[in-house]
């Protein structure tokens, strides 16, 4: 199958943006570090208040410094910079199991700021951080982003177009929808419009396609080409019929500027406008 030229383009484009890292993986990762500073500081402060104790070493930790609840603290602080530091590495090469073992690592924390929230120790910045982080992460976009880091960048033609189709909005009752353009030419026939508004057929309906279409690329000076899908417009009874037909869905717009065209909202404008300096120009005389 022969790929066109701007789907090879577009893949290329895409490749090379899903290689760099989202900025939101940047900050999980500068998050992580800091945990892990901050613990090894921890570490490091209980090592000198145990081992030299007349360095009078004062940490003022939100733990004991002995007992049960010190030690299942330092197992539950232990646990989660070892996670950090292999996620780090995990999130710095945009490995797929790297997301999974940061979701296990914040879940873990989050269970921990559970526990300390209801011994009364509840860190609400800690919590904050760690929902926003797992939201993050769950985002199709950043789920896609450590997939194709994973195989190499690579992504196939149906992940490129979903990845990037467009999302189309249609009011209730909607009559008229996009369509494929090489349907739409072999039901036209084709005309051209002369300086004199002259207009001549120069392909019936069912004659056009897009290969002879491309052929008429050599138009006189002063004329025009057009498409015509309909002989003739529906006067004014028949559009009527065709509005009271039983299978036609009824237009529902929220408001009156959904239902009007471009030029109906601008001179709706202009009457508002008019309405009000008209009102403001006889409050004022009566002032006067």
């Amino acid at each position: 199958m022969v790929v066109p030229q701007f789907l090879v383009e577009f893949r290329i484009v895409a490749e090379n943006k899903r290689r760099r890292r989202p900025f939101g993986v940047k900050v999980i990762i500068t998050l992580q570090l800091f945990s892990i500073v901050t613990g090894l500081f921890v570490f490091a402060g209980e090592y000198l208040a145990f081992s030299y104790p007349e360095l009078n070493v004062n940490l003022d930790l939100d733990f004991p410094m002995s007992g049960p609840e010190f030690w299942i603290t330092n197992v539950q602080l232990a646990i989660v910079m070892v996670l950090s530091m292999i996620s780090v590495v995990g999130l710095w090469r945009m490995q797929r199991w790297a997301w999974y073992l940061t979701m296990l690592e914040l879940g873990f924390s989050m269970v921990v700021n559970i526990s300390m929230y209801f011994n009364g120790n509840v860190n609400y910045i800690d919590m904050f951080l760690n929902v926003l982080m797992v939201f993050y992460l769950n985002q199709k976009d950043v789920q896609r982003a450590f997939s194709a880091a994973s195989r190499g960048g690579r992504m196939n033609d149906l992940e490129l177009l979903r990845q990037y189709e467009p999302v189309v909005h249609y009011t209730s009752g909607e009559h008229f929808f996009p369509c494929a353009v090489d349907g739409y030419v072999q039901r036209c026939s084709l005309w051209s419009l002369n300086k004199k508004k002259q207009r001549q057929q120069l392909l019936p309906a069912g004659d056009l396609d897009l290969q002879r279409l491309a052929t008429f690329d050599d138009v006189p000076p002063g004329e025009t080409l057009h498409l015509r899908i309909v002989d003739k417009p529906l006067d004014a009874v028949a559009y009527q019929r065709w509005r009271q037909l039983p299978d036609l869905p009824a237009f529902h717009a929220p408001g009156r500027f959904t239902r009007v065209g471009l030029v109906s909202r601008l001179a709706s404008s202009l009457f508002n406008i008019s309405a009000r300096a008209w009102h403001c120009a006889r409050w004022n005389g009566r002032r006067g």
